[in-house]
């Protein structure tokens, strides 16, 4: 179990670096956008494009230094995103559910690694709505007298497990497969909000996983006649 803590802290660390980037990234458009330049795309973060963007700023001696660091601290990020991975992914080979939840349609391997590392162990749940609710996508009710007067998502949740989930649904829904179109049906022909949906097809994918692991059974096409299309908050 310790070699699983160790992975899972891992992927745990890798998560933080991406997020990091993604303020970097948005801190060093900000500063073109405040100068007026619109810079769509990712060649503002490239290091080969980096000195014909800086070159359309004020040649202000502050600004001009102010945008080098950005770029350098997430030059520096990026290289322990790419360190971070070269470890994890020999790790990962000590686990075989890892390579089987990555047939997952446009789960990819981080987010099956993330889901396999924070679970640990598919003892630690009884069925798929537990994993739901430490997900934090499972729906907690509120009662008296027998009746449900209120019904919210759960509180009490492992945020990186929910943050997986909630991008792994992200991804999926980026091309054709089971999930894209589940969601479309929701969306389109039952009229379901888009938000609502997507914790829909979180959870379908965290209970895809977990029933793949269980069996030991590789991802079948035919699982979207079991995908389930009622959206609930």
């Amino acid at each position: 179990m310790g070699e699983r803590r160790h992975f899972r802290k891992l992927l745990a660390a890798y998560h933080d670096t991406v997020r990091n980037a993604v303020r970097l990234k948005n801190k060093i458009k900000a500063k073109f956008l405040q100068n007026g330049i619109t810079c769509s795309g990712e060649t503002v973060y490239l290091t080969e494009y980096r000195q014909k963007w800086r070159q359309q700023l004020p040649q202000a001696a502050a600004l001009l230094v102010i945008i080098d660091s950005l770029w350098e601290q997430l030059h520096q990020i990026q290289q322990t995103e790419e360190t971070i991975l070269s470890e994890a992914k020999p790790q990962a080979k000590k686990y075989p559910e890892i390579k089987l939840l990555d047939e997952i349609p446009g789960l990819g391997f981080i987010n099956a690694a993330t889901i396999v590392a924070i679970l640990e162990t598919l003892h630690r749940f009884a069925d798929k709505k537990k994993i739901w609710m430490y997900a934090g996508l499972g729906i907690d009710k509120d009662s008296s007298g027998g009746k449900i007067y209120a019904e919210k998502l759960g509180r009490e949740y492992n945020r990186l497990l929910k943050y997986t989930a909630k991008q792994a649904a992200l991804a999926v829904l980026k091309s054709d497969n089971v999930f894209s179109r589940a969601y479309l049906e929701m969306t389109l022909r039952k009229g379901i909000a888009s938000h609502l949906a997507e914790l829909t097809i979180a959870r379908d994918i965290l209970s895809t996983a977990w029933a793949m692991w269980k069996r030991g059974e590789q991802f079948n096409p035919e699982i979207d006649k079991n995908v389930k299309t009622d959206a609930k908050v």
